[in-house]
């Protein structure tokens, strides 16, 4: 359970979640209210869309060989080791199907728009690390993490909150898209 948890990379966590703060904050300065139950839902459907993103990347760089001892960097568990591999996968799949579980139940009290947004997201954070073109390989790992921890999530969150989408959750939502860029580039 241990290499699990580690390997959902409960460090980088708090990318995801800052732009649903962010939110809050434009929110509050245009003076609306948040509706705390489908917040509550989005921040936990944006954690398991992370986590099993990290999860994928971490299953995907083992079983093609990416990641091997001579790493640098914290403890990857897929690797060699068939049994983690094997309890990696079924993590990760379980993370994007309760993802899609409160994804649906959120989109049926907003519309067919946050839908579509989330089946995007749940494709993205696949296609990171997974599927026969993984996004990172190709140097396109730092674009899709400033579009989906910046302007996806706040202003889809925004959205999920008004039903509307205004200029100034556009403009602060590229600080967290810029921030995350910004620390995947570091990491990589």
């Amino acid at each position: 359970m241990k290499h699990l948890i580690q390997a959902t990379r409960p460090k980088t966590l708090l990318t995801g979640i800052a732009p649903l703060l962010l939110t809050v904050g434009v929110l509050k300065s245009n003076g609306l209210g948040l509706d705390y139950p489908l917040y509550f839902l989005t921040v936990l459907c944006v954690v398991l869309l992370q986590m099993g993103t990290n999860l994928v990347n971490d299953y995907y760089d083992g079983v093609r060989g990416i990641d091997t001892q001579e790493r640098l960097g914290p403890e990857r568990f897929s690797g060699s080791d068939s049994k983690k591999a094997r309890e990696i996968k079924l993590s990760f799949i379980f993370a994007f199907i309760l993802a899609l579980t409160i994804g649906l139940y959120i989109s049926f009290n907003t519309g067919i728009e946050v839908l579509i947004l989330g089946i995007l997201s749940l494709f993205v954070a696949y296609a990171y690390t997974g599927g026969p073109y993984p996004l990172s390989y190709y140097a396109l790992g730092e674009f899709f993490a400033f579009l989906f921890f910046g302007p996806v999530a706040a202003i889809g969150s925004y959205y999920i909150q008004d039903k509307t989408i205004g200029l100034n959750i556009m403009v602060a939502s590229l600080g967290p898209g810029l921030f995350s860029s910004a620390l995947m580039a570091i990491n990589n």
